[in-house]
């Protein structure tokens, strides 16, 4: 209904409702839009016949609820009577309203009655927005600018309200127009140098604050320094006013999240003193920022009890009560972190729920609370693996749609990558890497010092290292390392995800030592991985535990130092003692039960491999059908089993392994699957002396070998298995060709370069010993000149004294056995050349460090001599 059929309605009837009514009033500034407008050299349009409809609609408003003078509706009519004078004199107005209108003490000028009507309904649409209020507002304001001389203070104070009703709409409608133009409109009223201190002060704010918007929506580092010049000379002038200490503070933290000085974080919080509920939840967010940074848990609770009492504080239909239950859930999702209290976790879903569904649909921070809850699902799901959390925290990422922020994106990405962990549907995983190239576009765009930067560079890691499990292409691992020793340098000590970043990193590391063999490599994951064991928060003390004892079992291989061992098998006994639903305890029991059958081959301790037959069991059971680690521990079960040595077992072994070969699984490799096969069908024969089941194992390996990639270094394994067992066969036959073949394979894992130096200095020795069967001496002195240069490597320059003597403790008769072999083959010289080379190799080690401190010295002295200094304080200390 229009103004015109309202009025009619109204004066033809009893019925007041057409125009008393909320959409009167609207349909009311709606005409008031339309007849006002600025046009020439400022100069005012008025539909004069339009104008007069309005102010007698607001007149019969106030006339049909009388208060006092000061009625918005009565104030309104007043005005509006006003400017309609102005233009036409001779217009009729209300009896009521003759005097006060031509009363010469009420002289207000055309700009002001405008500007006085546009402020009124800005402040009001400030407090609770209402589309209509503000666009009249707009352009009551437009007008009066117009019409008001630039340089004067007039001028200065109506660009100021302009401004005000130009940024509330862009808050509402996130039009970036609005917020240039709101710019342009404060920057004139501060740079104006009218008014009185509060009005300059509140000049400078306002254009502070429009500053801060458009960078945290821009990235232009100009508006943020623009900014914080702006809230600086709005504090001179009135330095005690805490709203605006609490806006400084806000871009003081905004330039620390860019730049990364905690010394503007400190700063902030310390201006951060507003007691009104935006200020104090300003404040909340920088506390947490602090603890995330540093550590200090009294910063998170307090920051969580302010959130609390705003919270509690907010009504229903409050514009900003979505972010302040998004602020408070994602405080409490950190000190779920911090406090591994499950609480804490299950209250931030619900409130992060509770803020995605606040939001108004028009709320730029929507996508941003989409994505939050979708990261503490996600967090929720790595502790109770509840499917349902994982599957809504992706519906959520969806909605939220293509992120542009690199946060967002690095989350979306990961929370994928778990999804294709759990399903293993590589769909998912192209979907997290094209989540990973919006991230990383994003990336592109923040300063090297922004504080998010360690995050961004963790998660662009992260989908390299998934792609990597799935290519195995180098490359892919070589960017991961790369992104993730990036992120650690840029995450200072006492940071929340330090520990994460560095586990991150020492699991890059550690897949690089197994593709290449490279000794350093597995001592630096084990230095990251404890680093990251010790300063874990509570909640990822046991997992990082975990990762630290898998890369010590690998070292124990390797090296065969009882105490890698030792600390091994204690992190995973504190690990496993979690929660009985815990998601991650069959992996962690898992883990164990490896450890234990480890100890069970150097100690023969029945006991443990008992111990790690039932721990297998259970994480089988607890492992869902279609979980993609379910094969890899049915894998790991039969193994256990094989080496009870017990027939029944071993027999069990043979059909849960046969169940499990061919499936197709990329998480437990195929190869490895038909080698442990290959094992207990070995075992198996061993028991029952038919020769079918050594076929069968044979078969096995050599499905095995053709399964491998011949640059992997586990090819070397199966080839030494395949080599064993044709040598058995060959003992059990009779047959010489079975072990020609086997020396063979056995000099193919000699020769392997990428494998591990135990395996191939292994192969070796066999294959000297079934060349020496054969009768072959020269193949055999061939064999053990491969043995004997492999010894440097196994005892390598990078272990201590100690762990090198104990390295070569079990090929201390290779020398003397390969100098037989060479005599054997009358090959004198050789024979003195091999022993020379086994009886010195010690001395060699040290005389090779030498040399290349010599040439240290040569090329970079100064290096050099900080070096030979720590070797003289290490000799003091007795070392």
């Amino acid at each position: 209904m229009d103004v015109p059929t309202r009025l009619a309605a109204y004066f033809d009837g009893a019925d007041t409702r057409p125009i008393t009514e909320d959409a009167a009033r609207d349909e009311g500034r709606r005409l008031l839009t339309g007849a006002l407008r600025v046009q020439g050299e400022g100069e005012l349009g008025v539909d004069a016949e339009a104008l007069a409809l309005a102010a007698l609609l607001f007149w019969c408003r106030w006339i049909e609820s009388p208060n006092d003078h000061d009625d918005p509706d009565c104030q309104t009519a007043y005005r509006l009577y006003k400017v309609l004078l102005a233009v036409d004199p001779d217009a009729e107005v209300p009896p009521q309203l003759a005097g006060p209108l031509s009363d010469p003490a009420n002289d207000e000028q055309l700009p002001e009655l405008l500007h006085n009507e546009s402020r009124d309904l800005i402040d009001d649409s400030l407090r609770q927005f209402d589309d209509i209020a503000v666009d009249l507002g707009i352009v009551l304001g437009r007008c009066a600018v117009a019409l008001t001389p630039s340089g004067t203070p007039d001028h200065a104070e109506f660009s100021c309200n302009l401004g005000a009703g130009v940024f509330a709409r862009y808050r509402h409608h996130s039009d970036e127009k609005d917020l240039d133009e709101a710019v342009a409109l404060f920057r004139s009223a501060a740079g104006s140098g009218f008014g009185q201190p509060a009005e300059q002060a509140r000049y400078w704010a306002n254009l502070g604050v429009a500053l801060h918007t458009r960078f945290q929506r821009g990235a232009q580092a100009a508006d943020l320094a623009e900014s914080v010049h702006a809230h600086r000379r709005a504090l001179r002038h009135l330095p005690q006013e805490s709203r605006y200490r609490s806006q400084y503070a806000a871009v003081l933290h905004t330039r620390f999240e860019t730049g990364g000085r905690p010394r503007d974080l400190d700063r902030a919080i310390a201006h951060a003193q507003d007691s009104e509920a935006m200020g104090k939840t300003n404040l909340a967010l920088m506390l947490r920022h602090r603890f995330e940074q540093r550590g200090s848990i009294d910063d998170l609770q307090l920051s969580v009890t302010l959130l609390q009492e705003i919270l509690a504080c907010t009504g229903p239909g409050e514009p900003d009560g979505a972010r302040r239950m998004s602020a408070l859930a994602s405080s409490l999702n950190m000190r779920f972190t911090a406090l591994a209290d499950l609480a804490d976790l299950d209250a931030a879903v619900d409130l992060h729920r509770s803020a995605v569904r606040t939001a108004r649909g028009s709320d730029p921070q929507r996508l941003a609370y989409l994505s939050n809850l979708g990261h503490a699902l996600h967090d929720r799901y790595d502790e109770r693996g509840d499917y349902a959390d994982l599957s809504e925290a992706i519906a959520a990422y969806d909605e939220a749609g293509r992120p542009d922020d690199p946060v967002r994106a690095g989350n979306q990405a990961n929370v994928l990558a778990a999804r294709f962990e759990h399903l293993d549907d590589i769909a998912d995983l192209d979907r997290a890497l094209q989540a990973y190239l919006a991230a990383l576009a994003a990336l592109a765009a923040l300063p090297r010092t922004h504080i998010h930067r360690g995050s961004h560079l963790s998660n662009l890691g992260g989908i390299w290292f998934e792609r990597f499990q799935r290519t195995q292409d180098p490359a892919d691992l070589a960017e991961s390392i790369t992104s993730h020793r990036a992120a650690v340098r840029c995450t200072p000590p006492g940071h929340l995800d330090r520990s994460r970043r560095q586990v991150n990193l020492a699991m890059a590391v550690d897949s690089r030592h197994q593709l290449t063999g490279e000794p350093a490599d597995l001592d630096e994951a084990i230095d990251l991985h404890r680093n990251a064991y010790r300063g874990a928060p509570p909640a990822r003390r046991q997992h990082h535990g975990s990762g630290l004892a898998i890369a010590l079992h690998l070292r124990f291989h390797l090296r065969g130092r009882e105490a890698d061992l030792a600390e091994c098998i204690r992190l995973l006994r504190e690990a496993v003692d979690c929660r009985p639903d815990h998601p991650d305890r069959p992996r962690r029991r898992t883990l164990l039960a490896s450890a234990l059958v480890t100890r069970h081959s150097e100690t023969s301790d029945p006991a443990a491999l008992t111990e790690a037959v039932a721990l297998m069991r259970d994480a089988v059971a607890a492992t869902p059908p279609r979980h993609v680690e379910r094969i890899g521990r049915q894998t790991m079960l039969g193994s256990t089993l094989t080496k009870t040595g017990e027939p029944a077992l071993v027999a069990e072994a043979v059909e849960v392994l046969r169940a499990v070969a061919d499936l197709p699984d990329v998480s437990s490799p195929r190869s490895h699957r038909l080698r442990t096969l290959g094992d207990a069908l070995h075992d198996w024969w061993e028991l029952t002396g038919a020769t079918p089941d050594l076929v069968a194992a044979i078969d096995a390996y050599r499905r095995a070998i053709a399964a491998t990639g011949t640059t992997d270094p586990d090819q070397a394994l199966n080839e030494y298995d395949l080599a064993t067992v044709l040598a058995a066969l060959a003992d059990a036959t009779g047959r010489p060709e079975h072990r020609r073949e086997a020396v063979a394979v056995y000099r193919d894992a000699a020769h392997h370069p990428t494998a591990a130096v135990s395996i191939r200095i292994h192969a070796a020795g066999e294959w000297a010993a079934q060349a020496l069967v054969l009768d072959e001496p020269g193949s055999a002195a061939e064999a053990f000149t491969v043995a004997v240069d492999l010894l440097p490597q196994l005892a390598w320059t990078g272990l201590d004294r100690r762990d090198q003597e104990k390295a070569l403790t079990s090929w201390n008769t290779l020398a003397s056995d390969a100098a037989a072999a060479a005599l054997s083959a009358q090959s004198p010289d050789q024979a003195v050349e091999l022993g020379e080379r086994g009886r010195s190799l010690m001395w060699e080690q040290q005389l090779r460090l030498h040399r290349e401190a010599h040439h240290l010295a040569a090329r970079h002295p100064r290096l050099a001599a900080r070096l030979d200094r720590a070797r003289q304080r290490l000799l003091a200390s007795g070392r």
